[in-house]
């Protein structure tokens, strides 16, 4: 039956999504008068006043079923063998929250839902920065559900699917993350049981996050009820592949190092993209776990060191006994691995992720999966840098903020930032550390301590006045260590009308070792022009390939690159536009002695273009092809599958990568736009300027920084790692290097 507008409207009204006014107003000031129910419908999606999801509620005549208790649903979001799940705002508090709502099969009785509330009781005590936290459990309108923390993410099982597997180092960091956050609940007496890729999410910041934790034990109620425990096809079927042995016997017999065995078997999947053991039934892959013969790594992957290999045999050794104990041994055992000891990369795939695939979804956060729940969104990387190490350290401190503010134990690494300050006017001056207030200046001359975790990640410093430009440093703790920083304000006024000296230009040199710049909030999704332009002059050693600027995510990547082979230095653009789909446009040789050039790499949507000191390079296309070769190439070109949250780097491939092509050589000047700049040949500007087009734009000014300033306004500053700024002329030759 066909609803009627007055029908619709009443729904709307019960629903809660709008008032009787607030419909009334909306109708008003629509140009016709008497809408059909698809035209209002449409007319609300258009303005965000309701979602898909909702407008098919109340179409339905469900609208009443979108408000469970405080909660208002915006969304379904995705579904599992432990129940739906929905995006949904708390009403007063306007917080977003997961909310899953729980099959009635495991809330038929009072016994299963006493059970129920134990467990979400004990798991909501849970603070931990790799626990989705439980945050509410309540019964509306005999549904009762469990109320989440939203984390946009995605989960391993998905991401590894759609990109591929994960290197091993970076297996290992994510390993070790949901290890540190599996060894605080079983010290708080809660043990997972159901451990598996689908359930670990990366969040938005790089970070793991474990799910359902504590709903393993509500779903295990129906085990004492013949015919439940393996007939729940969505669950048991993504479980088994994951599953101790002893659990597969009895889950009432899992103890933490069933959690242990199951984390064993996720990292094999994570580096190999398969389950350690297969087979055509869930019997049979049972008895594999149980009987067969644990397959080495070292056998499957050639890169597998092995003291990896070790590490990983140990946790899914078939008998408890034979595995480590607990998960401190487990995280001291993976610290100890040799690829530990490297630098710390963010979690970049082997293979893109189809984002075409997530156009159709309604939501960011969780997808219907074989697994269970599962988790989709475009994430960002891992925003920091560090040794190994810092992980455990990091996440101890982050483990022990608290609603209220942050409160450090004692047994807590920690080091003191000391400010120097003798600027009287800075009496009433801000000062944040990580983005929270620490405390106010009370006079403008005085040293003020602050102690922060020293846990071998950056930090970041603000000091901020009214009047004055805000004083920003990035620095690194070290335990029971004093940091000094001295603060001065530049006021307003002068930072304002200071003009460029045409007489004084600086630019940054770049080692080809540590050198590098991350722009972490600049992003580019691949769906529009791109133009990247700056000036490079690059000391590129013989036979020697680097990256002056690259962004890639993945196996899908856009890169300004300078190849010096038998002495012939050359300007390349790549990109790959999918897994094994290698294409580059390549110039002439540079004329010797290679000085500065304005690079200017473009792409229109279809094809790419290379510009060197304003003139187009006129050199085919080529791209990659199955015979191992380079060939000319007409087929269009398509960037729409980069990781929308792919971290820009001047300087260097990426902070993940083994082989990295780091640049040796001087940048100045850059700018991103978001269009196609250039069509014709053209001169070069000096100094680039910005304009409605310009993404981020860098003129490399703050001198002695360790911020690289964005100056189109658009707030995209960039961080310096271990590159030195010198004093240039307009051909990037370097000035009295000894005083720089």
């Amino acid at each position: 039956m066909t609803m009627s507008l007055p029908q619709f409207i009443t729904q709307l009204c019960e629903s809660g999504l709008l008032t009787t006014e607030e419909i009334t107003a909306f109708l008003e000031n629509l140009s016709d008068a008497s809408p059909s129910v698809d035209d209002l419908t449409k007319q609300l999606i258009e303005h965000k006043r309701l979602s898909l999801f909702q407008a098919q509620m109340i179409c339905e005549g469900k609208g009443k079923k979108l408000l469970l208790g405080n909660y208002l649903i915006r969304d379904r979001i995705g579904s599992g063998g432990m129940g739906d799940v929905f995006l949904a705002e708390h009403r007063r508090m306007e917080r977003l929250v997961a909310l899953k709502t729980l099959p009635t099969n495991m809330t038929k009785n009072d016994q299963s839902i006493r059970r129920f509330h134990q467990e979400v009781k004990a798991a909501a005590r849970l603070t931990h920065p790799n626990i989705v936290t439980a945050y509410d459990a309540d019964e509306a309108g005999g549904t009762h559900f469990l109320v989440m923390e939203y984390v946009p993410g995605q989960d391993l099982s998905a991401y590894v699917k759609s990109q591929g597997q994960f290197s091993v180092e970076h297996a290992l960091t994510i390993i070790l993350q949901a290890a540190t956050g599996l060894k605080y609940a079983h010290e708080q007496g809660i043990i997972h049981r159901d451990i598996k890729p689908s359930n670990m999410l990366l969040d938005n910041t790089g970070t793991i996050k474990i799910l359902d934790m504590g709903l393993a034990r509500i779903d295990a109620i129906g085990e004492d009820q013949p015919g439940t425990a393996l007939t729940q096809s969505g669950s048991m079927m993504g479980t088994v592949d994951f599953m101790s042995p002893e659990q597969a016997a009895s889950t009432h017999a899992a103890d933490y190092r069933s959690d242990i065995y199951s984390l064993g078997c996720s990292f094999y999947f994570l580096v190999t993209g398969k389950v350690v053991y297969n087979g055509p039934s869930i019997i049979s892959r049972i008895l594999a776990h149980r009987e067969h013969p644990i397959p080495s790594l070292c056998t499957s992957l050639a890169e597998i060191p092995s003291d990896v290999d070790i590490v990983y045999q140990k946790m899914i050794a078939k008998c408890p006994e034979d595995r480590f104990q607990n998960m401190q041994e487990v995280i001291n055992a993976i610290t100890n691995c040799e690829l530990m000891q490297t630098e710390l990369s963010s979690p970049i795939l082997q293979k893109p992720l189809d984002v075409r695939q997530l156009e159709s979804l309604p939501s960011d956060f969780v997808l219907n999966s074989s697994e269970g729940t599962a988790f989709q969104q475009i994430t960002q990387e891992y925003n920091r840098t560090g040794k190994w190490g810092w992980i455990l350290t990091a996440i101890a401190s982050a483990s022990l903020l608290l609603l209220a503010g942050i409160v450090f134990k004692s047994e807590t690494p920690a080091g003191t930032i000391v400010l120097e300050i003798d600027q009287p006017e800075l009496a009433g001056a801000v000062v944040n550390v990580d983005g929270q207030q620490k405390l106010t200046l009370k006079t403008g001359t005085s040293l003020e301590r602050i102690t922060i975790p020293a846990d071998s990640q950056f930090h970041s410093l603000e000091v901020s006045q009214k009047g004055y430009e805000t004083f920003k440093k990035q620095f690194i703790l070290k335990p029971d260590r004093e940091e000094s920083v001295r603060i001065r304000l530049k006021p307003l006024t002068i930072a304002e009308n200071q003009s460029h000296s045409e007489t004084e230009n600086y630019a940054l040199e770049f080692d080809g070792k540590s050198s590098a710049v991350e722009l972490p909030s600049l992003k580019y999704d691949g769906t529009h022009p791109f133009t990247l332009e700056a000036f490079i002059r690059p000391q590129i050693p013989e036979n020697e390939y680097t990256i002056a600027v690259a962004l890639m995510m993945g196996a899908v990547n856009f890169r300004v690159a300078v190849s010096n082979k038998n002495s012939d230095t050359r300007f390349m653009l790549t990109t790959d536009i999918k897994a094994g789909k290698h294409v580059r446009l390549i110039s002439d040789p540079c004329v010797r002695p290679v000085k500065a050039y304005h690079v200017a790499a473009i792409y229109d949507g279809k094809a790419i273009w290379l510009y060197l000191n304003g003139k187009q390079v006129q050199n085919p296309v080529e791209k990659y092809n199955e015979k191992n070769e380079y060939v000319p190439s007409k087929d269009a070109i398509s960037l729409d599958l980069i990781y929308p949250t792919a971290l820009f780097q001047i300087g260097r491939t990426s902070r993940t990568a083994l082989i990295n092509h780091r640049f040796r050589g001087l940048i100045d000047e850059m700018r991103f736009s978001n269009i196609v700049r250039y069509t014709s040949n053209f001169t070069p500007a000096k100094r680039l300027k910005t304009d409605a087009h310009t993404m981020a734009l860098y003129h490399f000014d703050a001198v002695g920084s360790d911020i690289l300033k964005d100056s189109s306004g658009n707030g995209h500053d960039g961080r310096i790692i271990d590159a030195r700024w010198v004093k240039v002329d307009d051909e990037l030759n370097v000035i009295n290097p000894g005083n720089n």
